[in-house]
């Protein structure tokens, strides 16, 4: 009895086997239904993809599936057959139909062909290794007014003199364009080669200004004098940075960090009034001012750093919309006026003049507030990456 008993447990098993074998020979069946799927090596989204653009409507069998993956085989365009895992995501459930009669061409119920694809997945954006970037935008924040001033107070004779003046220079928060390229060696970390090219602040509404007032024996009198400051600001940073791109899907945020080179130049010219007295002959005493050139040219080329953040937004297969939000910190410095030595001659007597060397040029510079200069500058991007 209990020989029949087993040999009838040995039949069932095989009958169950032999009914089961061709179900799981055949599968499931999925079907592809966003462009470009990818075929990954592993079940996760940091796995390396094998194959990046399987086409819309291409089915495929799966004999596994782990979590929210599927376990498919593919045949390539080189005719490579690959073994991979591709998201639930993307693809649809091809549900077998019961055998049924013949029945008309219009009678016969068709399958669903296609759906809304969901959201970019991260590791779909993470796809793409290189992105070129072209925008522009407004540089501000360390671009600020700037003032020197100078003073003397003296006595020559029967006069005496209080003059002095201030140099002010103003310059418009600049537009610039920008151009960067970015390799990424992983799907969130890359490097990044950037220029910001020609930030050419032209100076506006800056004005030195000299008054004089002097006294002798029996009056006092003035003068007043007005010049325009003409000249402008250049800076250019060449950097090289690190990315880190959060993979969010088509919405990304990203931060970066790096080095940059200052390629920059402070121009700027103007006049300022110098008072002087001297006695013509034992009972005249006579008092004039110069108009002196006064100008900077420096240079201010220098390493610094950059750090920022900003986000894509994708709004094509290889095409997103970016805003950047980065600030360069730069060397600052100080700028000493120059006046050129040379001859020059007094606004009232045409005949007098005063002989200006080396010498008495250095002794006015020291006297002129340098200028401060700073290279920093925060600068907001508004562009469009292409990714390839």
């Amino acid at each position: 009895m209990r020989k029949k008993s087993v040999v009838l447990y040995i039949w069932l098993i095989f009958l169950v086997t032999a009914l089961a074998l061709p179900l799981l020979a055949q599968g499931t069946k999925v079907k592809v239904v966003v462009e470009n799927a990818s075929l990954r090596l592993k079940p996760s989204l940091d796995s390396e993809a094998i194959e990046e653009s399987i086409p819309l409507n291409t089915v495929l069998t799966s004999e596994n599936k782990i979590g929210e993956w599927y376990e498919v085989k593919y045949e390539s365009q080189v005719g490579v057959t690959l073994i991979g895992y591709i998201h639930e995501m993307y693809v649809e459930v091809l549900v077998e139909e019961a055998a049924q009669p013949p029945v008309q061409e219009a009678e016969r119920p068709r399958l669903r062909e296609t759906r809304q694809p969901g959201p970019l997945l991260p590791a779909e954006y993470g796809q793409k290794k290189m992105e070129i970037f072209l925008g522009g935008g407004l540089g501000f924040g360390s671009f600020l007014s700037s003032q020197s001033e100078y003073s003397y107070s003296w006595n020559y004779g029967w006069i005496a003199v209080d003059e002095g003046g201030t140099i002010q220079h103003k310059a418009k928060n600049p537009l610039g364009p920008a151009l960067s390229f970015s390799y990424f060696f992983m799907d969130s970390l890359g490097v990044r080669l950037r220029i910001d090219p020609g930030f050419n602040q032209k100076f506006t509404d800056g004005q030195s200004n000299y008054r004089a007032d002097y006294v002798w024996g029996w009056g006092s009198d003035f003068d007043e004098l007005t010049w325009d400051v003409t000249g402008d600001f250049f800076v250019t940073p060449l950097s090289l940075d690190l990315v880190y791109r959060f993979p969010v899907g088509s919405f990304t945020p990203y931060i970066s960090a790096g080095v940059s080179y200052f390629i920059s130049k402070f121009k700027a010219k103007t006049n300022i009034g110098w008072a002087n007295c001297w006695f013509i002959d034992a009972w005249t005493e006579a008092y004039d001012y110069l108009i002196l050139p006064v100008s900077i040219d420096k240079p201010l080329n220098g390493a610094g750093f950059n750090f920022g953040a900003g986000f894509d937004f994708r709004i094509g297969p290889n095409l997103a919309f970016a805003i950047d939000a980065t600030y360069f910190l730069g060397k600052s410095m100080e700028a000493k006026w120059y006046m050129p030595p040379g001859r020059y001659y007094y606004t009232g007597w045409t005949h007098a003049y005063t002989d200006f060397d080396q010498h008495d040029s250095d002794l006015f510079a020291d006297d002129l507030d340098p200028v401060k200069i700073k290279t920093s500058f925060f600068k907001i991007l508004i562009g469009i990456k292409m990714l390839l």
